[in-house]
């Protein structure tokens, strides 16, 4: 098997090689004209470019972030969906996309890519200088990596490009795609919380950057004021986290995440006055998840479940969930729409959820399920319920063991939809229900419990 590397000069008259899936649709489907029209010239195309490769999308005006050379604008095909609804395709390293940022910081780039003996790695110049490359790690969804050092503050000329070009005859091609980018992270100043609500990092705490994913193997470790631009995996007993910012990064839809992980049998992490906000939406991440954790005074919000419980041993404490992402058309759903909760419980034992304050879930408010062990001895005490189709939700499914569940001392407010549902619980298990009330004063008398 051999290998042609494009990577020798093209002659000025070359026409840029077109990647081997769209050269086969464009020969087939568009007169010789119209290709000469769209291969032949090497000059840039602007923003809104016409670069398709069928008589039905060739009259289609595309409306792009970027100006590019020897590279064609096409409607994007990964997701998350971009804002302008295109991607660039480089397919070969004379492609280039360029576009103007104002900031400062670190270029983001939603990249993608397809494998040829490799997966493309993509440059960025910034003012004309080299700052940096990356290779690209999806191929059905965008990647959103850092690329390169950070530059001051200003309005800045980026350019993206592909270094490794690769074609092996009519078996694969090398291409790279980019759908936008931004200026991110502030370089030469340290970011302040500034949260005033009581709930997660204190107002006024300076934080540093920590740019990337953190892997705590180190029993004991102590996380203080750190600026997460990454997740955190926690693979170690007695770990603290605490007056942190933990953002996510870049979106991988490719598996289940979360901003904070436990989920390796560690033991005894703490969890305090810590703001979890995922900077990226992705539809497969969720806030705290996991086992053998105490959390209290956390802000958690754009994830789909804030906190998930998979396992036993946890405490939730005084914190405040809320703005879920949720969609309508979830790929990862058997239904399409998002099964977003505030607190979703999969299974454990000597679960507490104490004084919170829970916001805006889709699904319930508190989800409590059987799907990953048999779950008993939770408390749900003293605490503000709010949204969900019926905030307090229980299931047995998919186990037939008897759930055992103490409802204390929580005011409730009424369902996402309106609806009036407070709980809704299996009669096969076993409930503590006492002091319950509404927080409207516009409901009276005992609060709505669905039984089945």
């Amino acid at each position: 098997m051999s290998f042609r590397l494009s990577t020798r000069p093209k002659p000025s008259h070359a026409r840029p090689r077109m990647p081997l899936i769209r050269r086969l649709t464009v020969i087939t489907a568009v007169p010789l004209a119209a290709l000469i029209c769209l291969v032949g010239s090497v000059a840039p195309q602007t923003a809104g470019a016409i670069s398709t490769g069928s008589p039905a999308q060739a009259a289609e005006v595309l409306t792009s972030p970027f100006t590019v050379t020897n590279a064609l604008i096409r409607p994007a095909s990964k997701t998350p969906m971009p804002a302008s609804g295109t991607e660039v395709l480089l397919y070969s390293n004379a492609s280039t996309a360029t576009i103007t940022l104002s900031g400062s910081g670190r270029v983001v780039l939603a990249l993608g890519g397809s494998y040829c003996h490799g997966m493309p790695i993509v440059a960025v110049d910034v003012d004309g200088k080299r700052t940096g490359q990356v290779e690209v790690k999806q191929q059905s969804t965008y990647y959103y990596p850092y690329v390169g050092t950070a530059v001051g503050s200003g309005t800045h000329k980026v350019t993206v490009r592909m270094t490794n070009d690769l074609t092996d005859g009519p078996s694969c091609d090398r291409n790279a795609v980019v759908s936008a980018a931004r200026m991110e992270f502030p370089a030469s100043t340290t970011p302040t919380a500034t949260t005033s609500t009581g709930y997660g990092v204190p107002t006024g705490t300076a934080l540093k950057v920590h740019y990337g994913d953190l892997e705590i193997k180190t029993a004991g470790t102590v996380i203080d004021g750190l600026d997460v631009r990454g997740r955190i995996s926690v693979k170690a007993d007695n770990v603290t986290i605490r007056r942190t910012l933990v953002r996510g990064g870049a979106v991988d839809n490719s598996r289940q995440l979360a901003l904070i992980a436990s989920w390796w049998g560690n033991k005894n992490l703490q969890v305090s006055d810590t703001t979890l906000r995922a900077q990226n939406t992705s539809l497969r991440m969720d806030g705290l998840s996991g086992a053998n954790f105490t959390a209290q005074r956390l802000d958690v919000s754009n994830v789909v479940d804030p906190v998930k419980v998979i396992g036993s041993n946890v405490t939730l404490l005084d914190s405040w969930l809320h703005g879920n992402v949720h969609s309508t058309n979830d790929p990862y759903t058997s239904d399409g729409r998002t099964h977003d909760d505030s607190v979703q419980i999969e299974g454990g034992s000597n679960i507490l959820v104490r004084n919170n304050l829970l916001q805006n879930a889709h699904n319930a408010a508190i989800m409590v399920t059987q799907n990953h062990a048999p779950t008993s001895g939770v408390r749900v005490e003293n605490n503000r319920l709010y949204d969900g189709g019926c905030t307090i939700n229980v299931t047995m499914s998919p186990r037939t063991t008897k759930i055992t569940m103490a409802i204390t001392g929580n005011r409730f407010g009424t369902g996402r939809f309106g609806t009036v549902c407070a709980m809704r619980l299996p009669r096969a298990s076993s409930f503590t229900i006492s002091n319950n009330s509404w927080i409207s004063t516009s409901l009276t008398g005992a609060l709505s419990i669905q039984w089945f």
